[in-house]
């Protein structure tokens, strides 16, 4: 049942929770540290490539042909209008191994863009592309101001409850790789086009994240 029962998540995520009779359950949105300032972004100049677990225990999570195909095609339009790429996956060494030979990145900066923080390394993006399975490490650029986009060889089912609730809510749009390329260069070669972008999707997120509370339990 769902009575007395509240689940903490972090600001802005809006989980849809139920219980197993499909009682809806309150989700209170808690910030457990002060949200660092969000700096202006006037035009795309530094992109991050997400990723979630490239694999555990043996199990592929996504098609590294799909990321191999996206990467090409980013640092490709990103070396010709002086954009930076940077990649960052989650700290394991499979992954970095992997991701060296397929995208033919240095291992050292690999490496250097896992140990540092996401709020971090979201505050020097302006735009991050999550690959494959969305994962909540977007949050931190969300926050910082950065556009978020969801890119993926396979339609993700946004109508699933499992679907991450930003994407599901259309906050975070959801694209393939060929329409999520074309965007991107959309983006990159207009600012016009990259700040109204950024302004829609934060003030949705804004809207999303307004109850927001700072203490965890009522005194």
């Amino acid at each position: 049942h769902a009575r007395r029962v509240r689940i903490i998540e972090r600001p802005g995520f809006g989980t849809v929770a139920r219980t197993v009779l499909g009682q809806a359950v309150v989700a209170e949105p808690v910030r457990m540290q002060p949200r660092l300032p969000r700096l202006p972004r006037g035009r795309v100049q530094r992109i991050c490539l997400m990723l979630n677990a490239i694999h555990a225990v043996g199990l592929n999570h996504f098609e590294l042909t799909g990321l191999v195909a996206l990467h090409a095609a980013l640092a490709g339009r990103c070396a010709a209008l002086g954009v930076d790429l940077c990649v960052r996956t989650k700290p394991n060494a499979p992954a970095v191994c992997l991701l060296s030979s397929f995208l033919g990145e240095d291992p050292r900066a690999l490496v250097g863009n896992v140990a540092r923080p996401l709020p971090e390394v979201a505050a020097e993006t302006d735009v991050c592309i999550t690959y494959g399975e969305p994962t909540t490490g977007i949050l931190p650029f969300l926050e910082a101001g950065c556009l978020v986009l969801h890119v993926s060889p396979q339609r993700w089912p946004t109508d699933y409850l499992s679907c991450l609730p930003l994407i599901h809510s259309g906050v975070v749009p959801s694209l393939d790789v060929e329409a999520g390329v074309e965007h991107i260069h959309r983006l990159m070669v207009n600012p016009a086009v990259f700040i109204e972008t950024l302004r829609r999707q934060a003030a949705a997120f804004e809207r999303r994240a307004a109850a927001e509370r700072m203490d965890l339990f009522e005194g």
